[in-house]
């Protein structure tokens, strides 16, 4: 994997810069340009306003139909399993398990916040304020907890009791499996799921 020339975190093979460094000041694109139509930087002759589609018919984002194979993720993996050793992956770490930089990070948009804390559900924060209301000392998303190839962080922790809580709305992909992965390896400590019948029950949410 390359490094970023100035901060010299692991990124893409086709990038010079992470995703935060490029964004910065002058080396973002779009510094000093007006971002509305067509002078916007990103716009290239119409290029981002069409639909690309891989050769299976699925639609792809425009930077994969221009730049990119022109496959969806599932051909691309096809392609690479056909013929590995002329798959541009061939030799290099896959951004998966440990290798990801994002490994041991929270992932999501924290996009309510109550008290200064960004949370990432409405739920979340309506339970936050049912614990403040009854009185009782809580935590956001206080460890990560190492499950091998991944991790996983509960949304609360109550110090009083010792206790996690997990808000759960429904199952993004393989957050089951990995919520059922988490109560194997770390039996002895409690945790307690919450779904929609369990805070309409506590009259957390209508």
């Amino acid at each position: 994997m390359k490094k970023c020339k100035d901060c010299n975190k692991l990124i893409n093979e086709i990038a010079t810069r992470c995703q935060s460094c490029a964004n910065k000041g002058k080396n973002n694109p779009n510094f000093g340009k007006h971002l509305m139509g067509k002078l916007a930087s990103h716009f290239i002759n119409g290029e981002t306003l069409k639909q690309y589609f891989c050769v299976c018919g699925k639609e792809i984002s425009y930077q994969s139909g221009l730049y990119g194979s022109g496959l969806c993720g599932s051909c691309s993996c096809k392609e690479r399993l056909k013929d590995p050793k002329n798959h541009p992956s061939f030799g290099k770490k896959i951004n998966v398990g440990r290798n990801n930089p994002m490994f041991g990070k929270t992932a999501g948009w924290h996009w309510k916040k109550y008290k200064q804390i960004g949370f990432r559900s409405s739920w979340e924060v309506a339970y936050a304020k049912y614990l403040d209301k009854n009185k009782i000392k809580w935590l956001y998303e206080l460890k990560v907890f190492d499950l091998g190839d991944t991790t996983y962080t509960p949304d609360f922790y109550l110090p009083e009791t010792n206790e996690y809580i997990e808000i759960k709305g429904y199952w993004y992909r393989d957050t089951y499996k990995k919520f059922k992965k988490f109560k194997k390896q770390y039996s002895k400590i409690k945790i307690k799921l919450l779904m929609e019948k369990d805070l309409k029950v506590l009259q957390i949410i209508k």
